[in-house]
């Protein structure tokens, strides 16, 4: 048999320095400030900035011109009505500048709030001094969020 050794003498722990305790309080609340803005400041900002990429989708459709006018002997005006319809396939709410031409030179321009998913209908009168033929257009200039 082999002689028994008694066993090492322990150690007494001792406690951590104070300045070291100081120290990694110090860390941990600058680490929990910071998750904190991080989380409370940094993802609002980001979902307000991803949010605000979403733009109005504006279709223009259904434009039809009537005319009117220019029926009887001595007539020396005509009268149309352009209709048509916008409608708004994004997911935000905004506003359509629609421009109508005649012959290719702007007669009128309008600003259309239409809200996201939907669609209005709207029509413009004019009066023309004259029995001609004319060819009418209606475009989309631009759209913005609302």
């Amino acid at each position: 048999m082999q002689p028994s050794t008694p066993p090492p003498p322990s150690v007494p722990r001792t406690a951590p320095p104070l300045g070291y305790m100081l120290r990694l309080a110090v860390i941990v609340v600058v680490a929990a400030i910071f998750v904190g803005f991080a989380l409370g400041v940094g993802i609002p900002v980001v979902l307000k900035f991803l949010n605000s990429l979403d733009q109005p989708r504006i279709i223009l459709y259904n434009v039809r011109t009537l005319s009117y006018g220019c029926i009887l002997a001595n007539a020396t005006a005509q009268f149309y009505r352009v209709e048509f319809q916008i409608w708004n396939a994004g997911d935000v709410d905004g506003f359509a500048k629609v421009a109508t031409q005649r012959d290719g030179t702007l007669v009128a321009n309008g600003t259309y709030f239409v809200g996201a998913h939907s669609g209005i209908s709207t029509e413009e009168d004019f009066t023309i001094n004259d029995c001609s033929t004319h060819t009418w257009a209606v475009v989309v200039v631009s759209s913005a969020r609302a």
